[in-house]
């Protein structure tokens, strides 16, 4: 039997693929290819090294235990982020731009591939819908990152990466069975854009349930967080859960 082994994961998608033709189509996928590939490598990762699960607009890559998910918060986000800059700058190319997602967490190889919720929370929060409106709203940006919980907590929180958590947003996650938060961040912006304190307060109302208090009654009731979702009247709620029950990963 396979054991699970503890891999770092990086998952990204084309912005508008669907809109294109074949033809630009195949034009971005090989691009796609090369910006990962000059990524991953400035982390000091042997492109061999990493598996590739190909989703034909979007690629995910499961990173092996010897490069630490700090490389991928900062130099691969920053390398990707130059590369696709820099891409966009040449005449005559089709406009790519992506949202990518960072996580960390369990995989195991099967006959077929590889398995875990690990892999799966990472496309999840690569779907959510907020990380589509902060990237449309990002047009100075050639990408929007989300990070899942964990990761952010043990790298951006603890200070160990360049990117520092005044820039990154905490925003409520429920995707099928997922339910958890997220930390959104945008290179060049101080934080990013197109999500509002309304939009926040609603969606994490939302996985509450409409029977639930709101989240600025349950501040005021001495609920703990540990994420920043701004409220009425200036104040700040400070906390993890936007939901009633703790983060935990799901099967399919």
């Amino acid at each position: 039997m396979n054991l699970p082994l503890h891999m770092s994961i990086v998952a990204f998608d084309i912005e508008s693929y669907g809109r294109r033709t074949e033809s630009e189509q195949r034009e971005l996928r090989t691009a796609m290819y090369a910006v990962a590939r000059e990524a991953l490598t400035a982390t000091g990762l042997d492109w061999d090294d990493c598996v590739l699960l190909d989703r034909g607009d979007s690629l995910l890559a499961l990173c092996p235990p010897s490069c630490s998910p700090v490389l991928l918060v900062d130099t691969f986000t920053e390398t990707l982020t130059r590369a696709l800059t820099d891409r966009a700058g040449q005449p005559g190319v089709p406009v790519m731009r992506l949202r990518l997602s960072i996580n960390v967490g369990l995989a195991t190889p099967d006959e077929n591939g590889w398995v875990g919720n690990a892999i799966n929370a990472t496309c999840r929060l690569l779907d959510l819908p907020m990380l589509r409106t902060v990237l449309a709203a990002a047009d100075r940006a050639p990408l929007a990152l989300i990070l899942s919980e964990e990761l952010y907590q043990a790298t951006v929180a603890q200070r160990h990466t360049r990117l520092v958590p005044e820039a990154c947003r905490a925003v409520p996650v429920a995707m099928k069975e997922l339910k958890t938060q997220g930390w959104i961040s945008v290179p060049g912006y101080a934080t990013p854009p197109g999500i509002t304190d309304d939009a926040v307060e609603n969606a994490a109302q939302e996985e509450l349930g409409p029977a639930s208090p709101s989240l600025a009654s349950m501040q005021a009731e001495g609920a703990i967080f540990t994420g920043s979702v701004s409220v009425g009247n200036g104040g700040r709620l400070a906390g993890r859960d936007f939901i009633e029950n703790p983060p935990a990963g799901g099967t399919r």
